[in-house]
C-alpha cells in the first residue's frame, strides 16, 4: 500500500517476462525449477493486485458483477 498497485503490476510483469524467456531458454532441472519459482512468484502477486482494483474501480452494488466476469473470462482463457 505504500507505494501503490500500478508499480506492483509493473514489477511482476516484468517478473513473469523474465521467467518466460528463462523458461525458453533453460538447461536442466534446477534451472527450470529456479524459473518456474520466479514465475510463481510473479503471477501471485498480480493475480491479487488485479482483484484489488476491480474495489476501486468499480461502486459497491457493480463490484460482485465485474469480479464475476473477470473470473469468467480467466477461466475460459485456460481451456
Amino acid at each position: 500500500m505504500k507505494i501503490g498497485r500500478r508499480p506492483v503490476f509493473l514489477i511482476t510483469t516484468v517478473l513473469c517476462l523474465c521467467a518466460g524467456v528463462w523458461l525458453g531458454k533453460f538447461h536442466g532441472t534446477g534451472q527450470w525449477f529456479g524459473a518456474q519459482i520466479l514465475n510463481g512468484l510473479g503471477t501471485s502477486a498480480y493475480q491479487a493486485v488485479i482483484q484489488l482494483s476491480v474495489f476501486d474501480m468499480f461502486f459497491s452494488h457493480e463490484r460482485d458483477r465485474m469480479l464475476s466476469v473477470y473470473l469468467f473470462g480467466q477461466q475460459l482463457g485456460s481451456m
